[in-house]
């Protein structure tokens, strides 16, 4: 049935290709023949590793890789140097090849969700057109400072991993403006994180803080905190955090959700990150953030300075 469908799509000199759901376990080695893609969709087999004819593939800029059963990254991938978007989600990788980055400097988007991965290694600084990068669900414990040199990167997603800190080098990233590191074991942020000026967003959930960075200052120029109102503290604003004269953080499961004055809660539901944030939309389950008995003021408040004494957790 696979030749089939690729025998079809030589006829039609075809841009895209998907073998997604097809239950095989080696790609039919004409594959290789379809030297015009830009698109090919492998997920959802049971492959092991990909031939090595399919270095053929120079304009590739899309490499679906996602639930399958490899445990290395293929050796393939280094002769693919066009690619632009590769997800290798869910499958049982636990290490990264060195060499395998600076082949793929044109990479805008990384997905390794849901694998084993242990070390993410230095040489991830040759992705240097790295815009995403998503490593859910591994066994990480340490990032490297090279982080820093993804210049382009907007969006870094580390929940449910095992970090216990995190580099000071992060604070660097001059266009990073989500970043969600949930659900670790972090007891700290980097001092100066909130002087990254494009943050939008930043989901701390299910940690172990219990110290905030004391230079907050830079939440002013993120529009994340507003400068003191009268007869209040400081705003905590929508996006990453929830709107609020004087801040109320009602509690729940996994999170938080700001109320304005009054205790009414925002229109605007759940946001994806905050304080003590609640996970974003189609958040996985996992370990959750931690409640907060009525009346305390939340754990990660606890060392705010004086211009954010006005927030409070209540249940």
């Amino acid at each position: 049935m696979a030749n089939n469908l690729v025998i079809r799509a030589l006829r039609g000199n075809a841009k895209s290709f998907s073998l997604s759901s097809k239950n095989i376990n080696q790609i039919p080695s004409t594959v290789a023949n379809l030297t015009s893609l830009l698109k090919l969709q492998l997920n959802n087999n049971c492959l092991s590793t990909l031939p090595i004819e399919l270095q053929s593939l120079c304009h590739l800029t899309e490499l679906n890789l996602g639930n399958n059963l490899l445990e290395e990254i293929p050796p393939v991938l280094k002769y693919l140097p066009s690619l632009r978007k590769l997800y290798v989600f869910g499958n049982q990788i636990e290490n990264l090849p060195e060499d395998i980055f600076g082949a793929l400097s044109k990479l805008v988007l990384l997905n390794l969700n849901h694998n084993k991965i242990r070390v993410l290694p230095p040489e991830i600084k040759g992705l240097t057109h790295l815009e995403i990068l998503s490593l859910t669900h591994n066994q990480l414990e340490v990032i490297p400072a090279e982080i820093a040199l993804l210049n382009k990167l907007t969006e870094l997603n580390l929940t449910n991993n095992n970090l216990v800190t995190l580099p000071p080098q992060l604070c660097f990233l001059p266009q990073l403006s989500k970043l969600y590191i949930a659900r670790n074991y972090l007891k700290e942020l980097p001092e100066g994180i909130f002087r990254l000026s494009k943050l939008k967003v930043l989901d701390v959930a299910g940690n172990c803080l219990t110290m905030f960075p004391v230079d907050l200052t830079g939440l002013y120029d993120t529009g994340l905190l507003v400068p003191p109102c009268q007869g209040g503290g400081a705003v905590l604003r929508r996006k990453c955090f929830r709107p609020a004269q004087i801040g109320r953080i009602h509690s729940r499961d996994r999170g938080a959700v700001f109320k304005g004055a009054g205790g009414q809660a925002d229109p605007d539901g759940v946001q994806e990150g905050a304080l003590c944030p609640a996970p974003g939309p189609g958040a996985p389950p996992g370990r959750g953030g931690r409640a907060v008995s009525g009346g305390q003021v939340c754990p990660l408040l606890s060392g705010l300075p004086h211009h954010l004494a006005g927030v409070r957790a209540v249940c």
